[in-house]
């Protein structure tokens, strides 16, 4: 027979020692991932950042755009900055804290109390899996959404558990208070504090009279608290951004056929990576629907979980590996494990059975936390890190000039470099969240928006395809409109840095190779003062690409050989050049500045730079032996000279060709060339 659900729990020492296993467990997986971080966390922590430095809930200066989900998570991460922690390290302790508040939760719960603690057991499992552990030092508000709906759906379990019996006002207050929190921590918290509510509605008993007043009390307190989050949330993000929903809704929402067809690969990997946990959940779930007292709490939990699945397929699931749309979903899918093994336990000698599953399921989840390296969908990155360290380069390098800078990867780049920032893939950015997908057949979730012309309008200075490092061609929708912009090949020349020894975290020091677009004509570009013009010594390394790129690595290439063969060619010439790194660009730490590093002899060169017909003769700072300089005009006839001069007779596109004699002692540096109108000093 059912029994009443007992008061709390009390952390008693057997209690306490599960507690610990399941911390110890925890701190296994995270040995695993450590020191792995997302690299959207940094777009929380710039958000946070700057609210701290009085720029408001910003990530960028000019429009206010609101580019993330998870306003309670920003809030809580600045609260602790004034504490002298460093941001990382606020995000980790967070995400840990919580995690380890969430065994806390399910250890005090008395929908788990059973003979020989065994329904306490299921924390085991949920420390075991590879997503918590990830997720729980990967810098997002993942945690959070855990915890908060562990106690939502434990407190409306309690109550769904007797529900005609005692007033249970406490459990709903807390509950609600949980869900109005997840409304502000997550943007779905409605589906799940609703669920629950509609649950409570449902299993409550009615009176002659309609709903009594203990039921009014029970879901004013449950919707409530959710209610007054979501309407003041709305309230701010109309008066402060002027919008409806969310940016990040733009950017990554959007339904068709591919779409569900994506999202359902998403799931299927999910479900390899919790079958661990969905297994016992749903022996749980069964067991739980012939027990009068969880019957209200499983049907819940199905229905919840129901939904938002369906919902993620519909979405095209996430791009980043590990479930992270599904952590929040761990709360209610451990609960029904919890009372599966409560179930278990009643059975005649169930106990020592429900311990076996309960360890067997722990020790099943630790060998899936070796993942499968042929799932993208489990495929954990190694260049989160390396965003750290490009950014602060790029400060060092450019800080000065402020140039902007437009790029994919839009967390640790733009947090450590401090520069102006543009974000591609609309994440930040309204204008190009808003525009129609440049590919609709290509879907790739949070990868497929771009707005080629808006960004190229923008100018920006700097071009970062790819991840933080950059690549020497788009890597996505956005990226591959871009290049067909004919001002794309006629304003931004492709020049590779090399940052030296740089710390990496968790690989140590290395020497980067930086793939990135310039605009010849911006901030970083050619210089004119009056009649003498100033060309960066690493614009002389760059690379004209005169077309698009990515048709070759695509497999896009027209069937008809004549048309193939120049798009071959210029591939060929693009990827010699950027395997070669003859020349590349280099910080000069002494002077903070960036100049061109010569390291094999060749002759190299600016093209394409549009001069006024004159006399001009060609500087090299600073002087160098073995180096020859000449100008080349793109109509294939040679520059006369008179003397060091080069004749131009009229305005015209001219390549500034460098010449680096076989026998130069290299590598050597050159900081600028200088064309200077010999006829009109």
């Amino acid at each position: 027979m059912d029994q009443p659900a007992s008061p709390r729990a009390s952390l008693d020492l057997p209690t306490c020692l599960l507690v610990l296993a399941a911390a110890g467990v925890l701190a296994l997986g995270i040995a695993q991932f450590w020191p792995w971080i997302c690299d959207d966390s940094f777009i929380a922590l710039r958000y946070s950042e700057r609210l701290l430095e009085g720029k408001g809930l910003t990530w960028e200066d000019g429009d206010r755009v609101e580019g993330y989900s998870n306003l309670l998570w920003i809030l809580l991460c600045a609260s602790l900055r004034p504490l002298g922690l460093d941001w990382v390290t606020i995000v980790r302790l967070l995400g840990i804290t919580f995690t380890a508040a969430t065994f806390v939760v399910l250890a005090r719960t008395p929908l788990l109390q059973a003979p020989h603690r065994a329904a306490r057991a299921c924390m085991l499992v949920l420390a075991a899996l590879a997503p918590v552990a990830l997720w729980a030092i990967g810098g997002l508000e993942g945690p959070l959404a855990l915890l908060l709906l562990t106690i939502g759906y434990a407190r409306t379990g309690e109550v769904l558990a007797d529900p005609r019996g005692r007033d249970w006002l406490p459990q709903c207050r807390s509950a609600g208070l949980a869900f109005g929190l997840f409304a502000l921590c997550r943007s779905e918290g409605p589906l799940w504090g609703g669920t629950a509510a509609m649950a409570v509605a449902v299993f409550a008993r009615r009176g002659p009279a309609g709903i009594p007043n203990v039921l009014r009390r029970r879901l004013l307190w449950l919707v409530g608290p959710m209610v007054v989050a979501v309407a003041a949330h709305l309230a701010f993000r109309l008066s402060y951004y002027g919008e409806w929903v969310p940016n990040t809704a733009h950017a990554k929402l959007g339904t068709s056929p591919k779409t569900i067809e994506v999202g359902l690969l998403y799931l299927n990997s999910a479900a390899h990576v919790l079958r661990s946990l969905l297994v016992p959940a749903a022996l749980g779930a069964l067991l739980g629907l012939f027990a009068r007292r969880t019957r209200g709490l499983c049907l819940m939990c199905l229905f919840a979980l129901s939904a938002w699945t369906g919902y993620i397929a519909m979405i095209g699931g996430d791009w980043y590996p590990l479930c992270r749309y599904l952590e929040g979903a761990f709360g209610p899918l451990v609960l029904l494990v919890g009372i599966g093994l409560q179930q278990m336990a009643r059975w005649r000698h169930g106990g020592v059975l429900a311990w076996g599953v309960a360890l067997g399921c722990a020790g099943w989840a630790r060998l899936d936390a070796r993942l499968d390296p042929a799932d993208p969908y489990q495929t954990v990155s190694a260049w989160e890190w390396q965003g750290r360290a490009v950014g602060e380069w790029l400060g060092r390098a450019f800080g000065s000039q402020q140039p902007l800078l437009a790029l994919d990867p839009a967390g640790a780049v733009p947090f450590y470099s401090g520069l102006p920032c543009l974000d591609m893939l609309g994440l930040c950015d309204s204008h190009i969240a808003k525009a129609p997908p440049p590919r609709p057949d290509h879907v790739f979730p949070a990868h497929s928006r771009g707005n080629p012309k808006y960004v190229l309008d923008r100018a920006p200075d700097l071009l970062l395809f790819g991840t933080p490092t950059g690549h020497h061609s788009p890597r996505w929708p956005g990226g591959w409109e871009l290049e067909l912009d004919p001002r794309f090949v006629r304003d931004y020349r492709c020049v590779v840095f090399r940052t030296g020894p740089v710390p990496v975290v968790g690989l140590g020091d290395q020497d980067l190779k930086l793939t990135l677009r310039v605009r010849t004509d911006g901030k970083l570009g050619v210089r004119r003062e009056g009649e003498e013009w100033r060309v960066p010594g690493w614009l002389l390394a760059s690379h004209r690409q005169p077309m698009p790129f990515h048709l070759y690595e695509q497999d896009r290439l027209p069937q008809d050989p004549a048309a193939r063969q120049p798009i071959l060619v210029a591939a060929a010439a693009m990827l010699q050049w950027w395997q070669a790194e003859a020349v590349v660009g280099v910080l000069q730490a002494d002077r903070g500045s960036v100049v061109a590093e010569v390291r094999a002899p060749g002759t190299f060169g600016l093209q394409d730079l549009t001069l006024p017909a004159g006399d001009y003769t060609l500087v090299a700072e600073p002087p160098i032996a073995g180096l020859d300089l000449r100008l080349v005009r793109r109509d294939g006839q040679a520059c006369e000279r008179s003397g060091a001069a080069f004749c131009l007779p009229n305005a015209m596109a001219t390549d500034v060709v460098l010449t680096i004699a076989p026998g130069t002692a290299l590598p050597l540096q050159v900081r600028e060339v200088r064309l200077q109108r010999a006829d009109r000093r």
